[in-house]
């Protein structure tokens, strides 16, 4: 094979047509007209004696050699961009780009204004956009680029191939109760803490998690009188109740500077709370993007 009978311009046309799923669309994105696109697709098809890419209900949808070739071009595209910007110094004040990333309660109610305002400071035309971060688990949205960073300590998410995930945050699980609590009239013993009332948040539905799965292993179960469907709610909630809420230890510390609560140690043995970060393989060399986790890992270290 010689790479000089290659159109390597069909790679980043590959892209277009992967992140839109439309060739309409992929066309605008390219300045390309509707018929210099098909002819580039057959091209393409030609090339690799693939489909490709065939009509679907909403546009095109990929073969499955598409799907089995997509994160090496993603990856050579942006090595190539990459060596072309080479020599020229990645600017955040200077950037338009668009961010999005899926973040919970977590990062929201710990870090998220921290990371605003050196967004702010720091790339000032940047705009930002902050989805729920269940659409971790929909990896469809980082592959095709609608989604570019993720972050969540509450999911259980596999690493599939083309993803990255390390470790943000290195929290632990600690209580919340209102001052007046009467569990605070003495040390707190286990007994004590299974005594209580409980408040639980439903992330995502469930109806327990591991501060339960720690308690089962030691053959005891806790109380829960209340759930409570975010942190930002639990923290007014406890506010005017009786109930404790076990979480992790930074949300714990902003919720009762918020509200007048106090924190104090779980009475059993300490449970790890770790929160990831998640990203896909084709922005593992996008220069906004290496910029921008090297700012979440300085904000939320």
């Amino acid at each position: 094979m010689e790479l000089g009978d290659k159109d390597l311009n069909l790679l980043i046309l590959f892209t277009k047509i992967w992140e839109e799923r439309n060739l309409h669309r992929a066309a605008e994105k390219m300045n390309l007209s509707q018929p210099a696109i098909s002819h580039a697709l057959r091209r393409m098809r030609e090339q690799f004696s693939d489909p490709m890419f065939v009509r679907s209900s909403k546009g095109v949808t990929p073969t499955d050699f598409s799907i089995s070739i997509a994160n090496e071009v993603f990856s050579l595209v942006q090595r190539v961009e990459t060596l072309y910007r080479k020599g020229k110094d990645f600017v955040p004040a200077n950037s338009h780009r668009h961010l999005s990333m899926a973040v919970g309660d977590y990062f929201a109610l710990t870090h998220l204004k921290k990371f605003s305002a050196q967004l702010q400071k720091e790339a000032p035309h940047l705009k930002l956009t902050c989805y729920p971060d269940s659409e971790i688990i929909t990896p469809d949205k980082f592959e095709t680029g609608e989604i570019h960073l993720g972050i969540s300590g509450f999911l259980d998410v596999e690493v599939k191939q083309g993803f990255h995930s390390e470790v943000l945050v290195a929290d632990r699980v600690t209580c919340i109760a209102r001052k007046s609590h009467p569990i605070f009239k003495k040390s707190v013993t286990l007994e004590d803490y299974l005594e209580s009332e409980h408040m639980f948040v439903s992330v995502n539905g469930a109806s327990s998690g591991m501060v339960d799965i720690k308690l089962s292993q030691l053959k005891k179960k806790r109380k829960v009188t209340k759930v409570a469907p975010s942190f930002f709610a639990a923290g007014a909630m406890l506010s005017s109740t009786n109930s404790i809420l076990t979480g992790p230890h930074l949300i714990n510390l902003s919720i009762a500077k918020s509200h007048g609560l106090k924190v104090f140690e779980a009475p059993f043995e300490e449970i790890p709370f770790p929160v990831k970060l998640y990203w896909h393989q084709r922005t593992e060399e996008d220069s906004l993007l290496i910029w921008v986790r090297d700012l979440l890992r300085k904000v939320c270290s």
